[in-house]
């Protein structure tokens, strides 16, 4: 057995500690140490914007409700009364925990993100009995069987694990034949998991330049060159597999003579949890870009699965303002061998014709879906992290209602026998009450004690707020998903753009069509804040630090408007 790892600690909890310490250390040397005022200096907080997956569980008798306290490293467990939530115990972890199951109505299971590890709970007595490490960034812990197995999704290794009993080794290891696995999900019996990978790409890639000039060039610019801008540098080129052949913007595949592959395009893993042992049964492929959280609907034998659509087959900036990216919920259908896959929008209202978008359409956007839950009468709840709200559809899709809670939504748990509805609002580290019936928030509840500094509270909403853009669809998270990448790589040129400067003395002036990049992970990077700065960013270094990305919000999300210099100066620190 090992010890739950060290956790961030809380500024009093440091405080006392470090007064215990000094007490004790003047008692063991005989007093002779004289008590005198110093400072006391506590370590800066350390943000790594973990993707919570499932940070929300209610006990199989209905009785509790455990939620995440993320950045606190603790398990909240609430007392579920008629008369609302009563928090009961808040229990310590591992390192920024994404997920908790219950094994049953006395044990949970707490997967730690950055710790690496599971922490096993005892939820009577309020304390963790084990922690074992599982492999690197775990993102999803589901039980089977009446708890009698337990499936842990390892993202870092693309793997799945397999425990049985109380042991903390493995029974099984399955791996996954895609980037970053990271939700879980499971029928009805209990004999099928289903796993989706979040970076499992969309079956584009790049032409190198070279070969791009020896097909006879990239197609021309789209809008035209702005009057007076050099030929643009010779650059590869995106293009898309259509089931054929590699095919560009236009549609023409004279790119298939130059790629000598094809890609996997692994969307969800099914495992066969039915046997003795549990087996990788099927890969399922045309799902969406990246792939989120799923629930199934025994009624139908369908899949419903949370997704982004990415369109960086598309060249230009122009061309993709304010429309980029398609939020999703595809089902996928097991009643037949074909296992056929249907894409709903869960923005069946945008009107693109109108590339301003207005403030009616905003309001009505669900953007970055994270969570989603099934009622037994097929009602759907998804809720929408970018745009602060839970989406309501019928069991085909249809959009029912949008209902406003707290900043950030990521996770959901339905207790259908009180009518309500709770959501994790990460943003506020509260927890968000609708009631089911008249689909409205009653109340919002905090989770206990948020240790992340205000700076990092006030500017994280320029991240993920869709509200920012043409039709409240799209974020910079969007892309950079948890502060991070989506895996892809985009064209963001502009034909009608200006020369730019690299700065510094004698730098060349850099062209505005700059060909594909992959997108850049915002993780471990220091914006200019006071004294500390990386120095020049973005792959050219064309950006002389984050204000430089304002002209962003107009240009690729197609806000109304850039954020103002106090709005810049938040999302900076």
């Amino acid at each position: 057995m090992k010890f739950p790892p060290p956790r961030r600690r809380s500024v009093v909890s440091l405080a006392i500690f470090a007064a215990a310490c000094a007490c004790a250390l003047a008692w063991a040397l005989g007093g002779s140490l004289a008590p005198r005022a110093a400072a006391q200096v506590f370590a800066p907080f350390r943000n790594f914007e973990a993707p919570q997956v499932h940070p929300l569980a209610i006990t199989p008798d209905g009785t509790r409700l455990l939620a995440l306290d993320t950045p606190e490293g603790r398990l909240s467990v609430f007392n579920l009364t008629p008369s609302g939530l009563t928090l009961a115990k808040e229990i310590a972890v591992g390192l920024e925990p994404v997920s908790v199951a219950a094994r049953d109505n006395n044990e949970a299971w707490v997967v730690n993100w950055l710790s690496d590890s599971v922490s096993v709970v005892d939820l009577s007595n309020g304390n963790v009995t084990r922690t074992f490490d599982v492999g690197d960034e775990p993102t999803d812990v589901l039980f089977t069987k009446n708890g009698a197995l337990a499936f842990v999704c390892v993202s870092g290794l693309s793997q799945v694990k397999v425990f049985t009993g109380s042991s903390d080794a493995p029974s099984q290891t399955l791996n996954v034949r895609g980037k970053q696995p990271r939700a879980l999900a499971r029928d009805a019996s209990g004999d099928r998991v289903f796993v989706s990978v979040f970076e499992s790409g969309n079956q584009t890639t790049i032409v190198p330049e070279a070969q791009v000039r020896a097909g006879g060039g990239a197609p021309p610019p789209s809008p035209t060159l702005a009057a007076g801008l050099p030929l643009p540098p010779s650059t590869g080129l995106i293009v898309k597999w259509n089931g054929a052949q590699w095919a560009d913007e236009r549609g023409d595949g004279r790119w298939s003579n130059f790629i000598p592959y094809t890609l996997a395009d692994v969307d969800l893993v099914v495992i066969d949890a039915g046997g003795s042992q549990a087996a990788i049964a099927e890969e399922i492929r045309g799902v969406g870009t990246n792939i989120g959280n799923a629930v199934y609907d025994a009624a139908t034998d369908r899949l419903l699965v949370l997704n982004l659509e990415a369109r960086n087959q598309v060249r230009f900036e122009p061309n993709l303002r304010g429309r980029f990216i398609s939020n999703r919920l595809s089902t996928i259908d097991f009643k037949t061998a074909a296992h056929g896959v249907t894409a709903l929008d869960l923005n069946p209202h945008i009107n693109f014709s109108q590339p301003a978008g207005t403030d009616a359409e905003r309001a009505k956007s669900l953007a970055l879906p994270a969570d989603i839950a099934r009622a037994s009468d097929g009602t759907l709840y998804v809720a929408a992290t970018g745009s602060n709200r839970v989406g309501v559809f019928s069991s085909s899709g249809a959009v029912r209602a949008r209902v406003a809670v707290g900043q950030g939504p990521t996770g959901l748990a339905l207790d259908e026998a009180r009518g309500r509805l709770y959501i994790l609002d990460r943003f506020e580290n509260r927890l968000s009450v609708v009631d089911t019936r008249t689909r409205a928030e009653v109340a919002r509840v905090p989770l206990g004690f948020n240790p992340e500094p205000q700076l990092l509270r006030d500017g994280r909403r320029f991240l993920y707020d869709a509200s920012l853009s043409a039709h409240g669809d799209v974020s910079c998270a969007t892309c950079h998903l948890d502060g991070h990448r989506d895996g892809l790589a985009w064209d963001l040129g502009d034909p009608r753009g200006a020369l730019q400067s690299s700065g510094g003395f004698g730098s060349p002036a850099l062209h505005p069509m700059k060909g594909p990049m992959t997108t850049q992970s915002l993780r471990g990077i220091l914006a200019t804040v006071g004294l500390q700065s990386t120095g020049r960013l973005h792959w050219r270094g064309d950006r002389a630090d984050l204000a430089a990305f304002n002209p962003a919000f107009t240009a690729l999300l197609g806000s109304p408007r850039q954020l103002t210099t106090g709005e810049m100066q938040a999302f900076t620190e």
